[in-house]
């Protein structure tokens, strides 16, 4: 039906109203009147609002928030509403017919000859056979009306409920699967859902005592020299002078108290001398110290009579590149430790991180305090890293899961949904050169009987209670005996019809 809406004025009135009805070309019409000013004000300008819509043949509905102007349309026979929504959705009560021109009333015509002989016949008496048989009829008509009342009572009154409780036990499984980091969308039949990698930088600095032994000098040869003068005049020889010898590489000794050498040609003095360099290379035979370093050259001479002796070697604790691998190795350990807790603040709560997909990145910074070969107690070393490792959202990994439980349920029984209990994640088993993690998921859930509630509503219609319940127990497959309740109690067994019979299946309990 068409329906057309005026929003009305302040300044209307019902002329103008009139007026706008006239130009409706719509079946029904919803005055709007604005909250304040209405244009219809009393009974007398709803009652010429009425009037025109009925000469129109037009169903006029108001819609108004006022009570008085409310109370006056309802009592005209107007609908009213409050909204323009609920006067467009809901049905209009229409009491009053629209306006109708007047009919000329014409004189009857003479009655058909054949009406008076069909109105002589009906309002003759009949005779008593006609009426007894008119009785019988309607007592015939009055049983069959009974017996029919009585068979719907049979078959089209009772109703029942059949509850059944099938067959059901835990179902659980181990699934395998793959977080790869080279896939965006995940792959359920195949066990494979996305990873992603995630890089930090670190840092640690981290020592380690050597292990190495190295041969160092430890205390230097000592000896006894003797100077010849060459002139006639004395000489005095002061303390630190250097000596040395002459063949191969240069062995410097120096003395160690100042002597005096007497002034007279081929006259000599003893000094005791010290090598400088400590070590058994400082030992040396005797006549090899023949030169004095500085001026005294040009005026003395020196042997030493006898060899020098006391110098040797002492082991000490050094470097190795054993010892710079293993500290390497511990440095890269911390680091992987740090990464992980850094990992975690960027990953969901849904997330996991696999540790056995740690690896270094790049080292950005890499420094030793010594080097191989180098006499110390300890090593020590600063490293500078990315760490990257590979995350995966276990999420995904539900599907993969209930994939596997439908896959599981054997033929018969059906995957209960709601009991799907959230997957526990396993052990993760390998980390390929591709950064796939493959690890296992374990998911439980609930299997139930599939039961056919047709076919056991149709065995079971017209039944007695414990004939069917029996039926039940021992043609499907349920967990307990079901729960019957038919309407009316007292009527003791199932209705004939199958729709009457409301079965239901529940694995509540």
């Amino acid at each position: 039906m068409a329906e057309q809406i005026i929003y009305l004025d302040p300044a209307d009135d019902h002329v103008s109203i009139r007026d706008r009805l006239d130009r409706v070309e719509a079946d029904r019409v919803l005055l709007v009147l604005p909250a304040a000013h209405e244009p219809i004000r009393n009974r007398l300008d709803l009652l010429l609002v009425r009037r025109q819509a009925g000469r129109l043949g037009l169903a006029v509905a108001i819609v108004t928030t006022n009570p008085a102007v409310a109370a006056e349309a309802r009592d005209l026979g107007l609908p009213v509403f409050p909204t323009v929504e609920i006067g467009q959705n809901r049905r209009w009560r229409w009491p009053w017919q629209p306006f109708q021109r007047p009919q000329v009333i014409l004189p009857p015509k003479p009655p058909d000859p054949g009406d008076l002989r069909e109105m002589h016949r009906r309002t003759r008496p009949r005779p008593a056979w006609q009426r007894w048989a008119n009785r019988l009829g309607s007592l015939a008509l009055f049983a069959f009306a009974l017996a029919f009342l009585g068979i719907a009572a049979v078959y089209i009154v009772p109703g029942a409920t059949v509850t059944l409780h099938p067959e059901s036990r835990d179902l659980t499984v181990t699934a395998i699967v793959i977080g790869d980091p080279t896939i965006e969308v995940a792959d359920y039949d195949a066990g494979v859902i996305p990873a992603r990698v995630i890089r930090v930088e670190v840092n640690w600095r981290g020592s380690a005592a050597t292990t190495g032994t190295t041969d160092v000098p430890d205390s230097p040869a000592t000896g006894t020299v003797v100077f010849v003068n060459q002139q006639a005049e004395p000489i005095t020889v002061p303390a630190g002078t250097i000596v040395r010898t002459s063949a191969g590489t240069p062995i410097r000794f120096r003395t160690t108290r100042s002597v005096e050498v007497p002034g007279a040609r081929g006259a000599t003095v003893e000094a005791p001398v010290i090598a400088l360099d400590a070590g058994p290379r400082g030992n040396i035979d005797e006549n090899l110290i023949n030169q004095i370093e500085g001026a005294l050259a040009l005026t003395l001479n020196v042997r030493n009579l006898t060899p020098t002796q006391g110098g040797g070697m002492r082991q000490v604790r050094s470097v190795t590149q054993a010892d710079l691998d293993r500290l390497r190795g511990q440095v890269l350990q911390q680091l992987f430790q740090l990464s992980k807790a850094e990992m975690a603040q960027w990953m969901t709560e849904s997330e996991f991180l696999a540790e056995e997909s740690l690896s270094l990145f790049s080292v950005l910074e890499q420094n030793y305090s010594r080097y191989v070969g180098e006499q110390a107690d300890s090593v020590e070393m600063r490293m500078t890293a990315l760490i990257q490792g590979f995350a995966v959202d276990t999420t995904e990994g539900y599907g993969v899961v209930y994939t596997a439980l439908a896959a599981e349920t054997p033929p018969g029984y059906r995957l209960l949904p709601e009991t799907i209990a959230q997957p526990r994640r396993g052990e993760v088993l390998k980390v390929d050169e591709q950064g796939r993690v493959t690890f296992l998921m374990q998911g439980r859930a609930r299997i139930a009987a599939v039961i056919d509630l047709d076919a056991v509503t149709d065995t079971i219609r017209g039944q007695r209670i414990d004939r069917a319940s029996a039926w039940i127990l021992s043609h499907v497959a349920v967990q307990r005996e079901p729960e019957i309740d038919v309407w009316p109690s007292w009527l003791g067994r199932l209705p004939h019809l199958p729709i009457r019979i409301d079965a239901r299946i529940t694995t509540t309990g």
